[in-house]
């Protein structure tokens, strides 16, 4: 098979459901000190952490801690029903499932105070393209290695109701074909986006993270012609949809991290993103390596370019196994998609954007004013530039964005 170019690899019986992502400084609402148990994060610290979110916003929105618990997943690997109130004003709704490599999780169902079924029930052993996604849900979710998230809206039909919703955590593996569950504790963190109107506007924070690849240095980066026009690159892609680059911020890590081997699961990810709790500053984090190598059934398919932590990735937090966006800065022959556009493709989905088309499976988003042309951004093939209007809505939509 001729090798292709691809920023995300979506294989059937896999989980690969990832994107092929002033001095007074928001704290994040969860850190993550030892991502080797995230199960002892402390309970009280957390909430801590959320409640100094909520006091600062910088804009028209609020950030609501909705709910901030530890759950039990059963033999089956689902938890008993869990509830949490959506408040009036609310725009956006994210649910975060912090649990342990290399054990999967999702949403079993959600339901919202209306009754609508916003995530079907026991979709990860019904959907056609289950685990990776489940194209069968009015709110479309994934599967995640370690950590999950989930938000609504990410499309024009989900209409966010506030009062009572209701949903299900599943926590499973994979072997061959088959989906076991899996019994555990995971950490549970809702929040809510809160706000008089959508947000029309906003900024998005940056931390970035070099392993030496490309000989870029946390140092070197900041004046680095190449680094920085990629970066200026990527603040006029997001200009379209109204959305600002804000603070930068440059760490060093190991150069043990410049070959990421990837195989179905992407558990071997989940190293590289932890190292963000070294971050001090609430932003998305872009881990800069050398090469993304595809292993086992996946090998000898094609490039990859960029990879996200979820779609979208955990909200608010540093130190687990999805938090960040790692991007390849290998020069490859042939390979056409610049670094900009790969950075703020994965970016997207890492602030809940689909493809609006796949390269391998007949499946587009549920958006309605994207087509899945090839000058899109978030076509996956990885060629275009632009994002549509209900794309910045979503994006706007995700914590990340400050409004």
């Amino acid at each position: 098979m001729r090798s292709r170019n691809v920023l995300c690899v979506l294989v059937l019986g896999a989980v690969l459901s990832f994107g092929c992502g002033g001095d007074d400084k928001e704290e994040p609402l969860v850190v993550l000190n030892n991502s080797n148990n995230v199960n002892n994060a402390n309970n009280s610290n957390n909430a801590n952490n959320a409640n100094n979110a909520n006091n600062a916003n910088n804009g028209i929105s609020q950030l609501e801690v909705l709910l901030d618990t530890s759950v039990t997943t059963a033999a089956t690997g689902q938890t008993q029903n869990i509830t949490f109130d959506v408040p009036e004003g609310a725009q956006s709704v994210v649910v975060n499932v912090i649990g342990t490599s290399p054990n999967q999780y999702t949403l079993n169902s959600w339901i919202d105070a209306d009754g609508t079924q916003l995530v079907t029930t026991n979709w990860v052993r019904q959907d056609q393209f289950a685990p990776q996604f489940c194209t069968g849900c009015l709110q479309r979710v994934t599967s995640a290695v370690g950590a999950f998230a989930a938000m609504a809206p990410t499309n024009q039909d989900v209409e966010l109701v506030s009062g009572t919703h209701t949903i299900q955590v599943e926590a499973f593996s994979v072997a061959g074909n088959q989906i076991a569950g899996v019994a555990g504790e995971a950490q549970i963190l809702v929040t809510a986006k809160v706000a008089p109107e959508r947000p029309p506007a906003g900024t998005i924070d940056l931390n970035f993270f070099f392993t030496g690849a490309r000989g870029w240095t946390a140092e070197t980066a900041k004046t680095d012609q190449v680094f920085q026009g990629v970066i200026e690159e990527v603040r006029t892609l997001y200009a379209q949809v109204g959305i600002e680059l804000g603070d930068l911020a440059y760490y060093d890590i190991s150069e043990d991290y410049q070959i990421i081997e990837i195989d179905q699961t992407t558990a071997s990810l989940s190293p590289l993103f932890a190292e963000s709790r070294m971050a001090d500053n609430d932003a998305v984090n872009l881990f800069f390596v050398d090469e993304l190598m595809q292993s086992g059934p996946l090998g000898g398919f094609g490039v990859v370019l960029g990879i996200s932590g979820g779609i979208p990735g955990p909200t608010g937090q540093v130190g687990t196994a999805r938090s960040g966006v790692a991007i390849a800065t290998k020069s490859m022959p042939g390979v056409p998609t610049p670094m900009s556009k790969v950075i703020a493709h994965e970016m997207g989905h890492f602030l809940g954007l689909y493809h609006t088309a796949e390269q391998l499976l007949p499946i587009q988003d549920q958006l309605d004013d994207t087509s899945g042309s090839a000058d899109e951004l978030m076509n996956a093939a990885g060629n275009g530039d632009r994002l549509s209007e209900f794309q910045g809505v979503v994006m706007r939509l995700n914590p990340w964005v400050k409004n």
